[in-house]
């Protein structure tokens, strides 16, 4: 496995490369210009006034960085020519998922870390109102994150058979948690105010979380960590981890024959596309009443119809019950809203 892990990495050389200057561009950028830094002049010296959202394109990068290094390590197993020749080394299979993992948590950690601390060194050298706790404590948070979120996306990702497939469930991976909070938070705080944040329900929220934390002591105000706060960290915490830990359920389905078959991954069309539809069904209810009957089913049946691209009609059977049970819920929460119930 060491020999083929090198030869990957040998490869993957130009790449790691070209990550980090963008994402050096991006933080350096981000670090030293408006809107996120302004220059001030106080007692007739000029200095840099951070603004809050310093860290938003670390943030942004770390999620691209995690898309970017599980398609690129991991597209293999979506093209059967690809797949025959990777599978024909004298290596078990199970190894060279395994390289492949490591090869793009490399891939994600090194611009991580040389963007990071390169755009640092100007705004730590430069006349600022900075508390420098805050940037050295982002950074260990935002290591973990990139290597939860990059085995959260490439575990989603290896689920599917086909590169379409895959990337939708990508895409739904980290929406639907997200439309689910929405619905969520229009319920509850409908009835408690400002209890839940949909933020809370996204995979993001490991990353979102410390940094408001490490942003609240780098512009020295303060930032409430409330009992919910710590409890949502740690559930996706813990499930991100799991996700590392049952990193070889990949290995469940790696015939060359099964790539470009419908894919049969319980993830983005079994669960992930009927979550996000009758939750865009409730957010969409408190927003634009019973219009919502309109939009979303167009949603639904736009991803059933890729789902069933390759002949197959067996979105069908998912798509008709979801329907049924969107319609009601349109219809019982716009009534609900406009009862002023809700």
């Amino acid at each position: 496995m060491k020999v083929y892990l090198k030869n990957i990495l040998l490869s993957r050389i130009p790449l790691v490369l070209a990550l980090s200057l963008v994402f050096l561009v991006a933080a350096a950028v981000s670090n030293n210009t408006t809107p996120f830094i302004v220059d001030s002049f106080q007692d007739g010296v000029l200095i840099k006034v951070p603004r809050d959202g310093l860290f938003i394109v670390y943030n942004i990068g770390i999620l691209v960085l995690a898309i970017i290094a599980t398609l690129v390590e991991f597209s293999f197993k979506m093209n059967r020519l690809l797949s025959s020749q990777v599978y024909a080394f004298p290596i078990k299979r199970e190894k060279v998922f395994k390289a492949r993992y490591i090869s793009g948590l490399i891939e994600c950690v090194v611009p991580f870390t040389i963007a990071y601390f390169l755009s640092m060194i100007s705004v730590v050298s430069s006349k600022n109102m900075y508390d420098i706790h805050g940037i050295l404590i982002y950074y260990p948070c935002g290591l973990v994150a990139v290597i939860l979120l990059y085995s959260y996306c490439s575990f989603i990702f290896c689920k599917a058979n086909n590169m379409v497939d895959g990337i939708a469930s990508i895409g739904l991976s980290i929406a639907t948690p997200l439309v689910l909070g929405f619905a969520i938070q229009d319920i509850v705080n409908s009835f408690i105010k400002d209890v839940v944040k949909f933020s809370y329900f996204s995979p993001t929220y490991i990353l979102d979380f410390p940094t408001k934390i490490s942003n609240g002591i780098l512009l020295k105000t303060q930032y409430n960590v409330s009992f919910i706060d710590i409890i949502f960290v740690v559930i996706w915490f813990v499930i991100l981890v799991l996700t590392i830990v049952f990193k070889d359920y990949y290995n469940k389905r790696i015939k060359s024959e099964d790539i470009v078959n419908e894919s049969d991954s319980i993830y983005c069309y079994k669960v992930f596309l009927p979550v996000a539809s009758i939750s865009l069904s409730i957010v969409l209810s408190f927003l634009i009443s019973f219009w919502a009957i309109v939009l979303v089913p167009v949603f639904t049946v736009s991803g059933y119809v890729l789902y069933g691209r390759n002949g197959s009609f067996e979105g069908k059977n998912y798509a008709i019950p979801i329907l049924v049970v969107e319609s009601v819920v349109i219809i019982l929460v716009s009534s609900l809203v406009m009862g002023g119930v809700l």
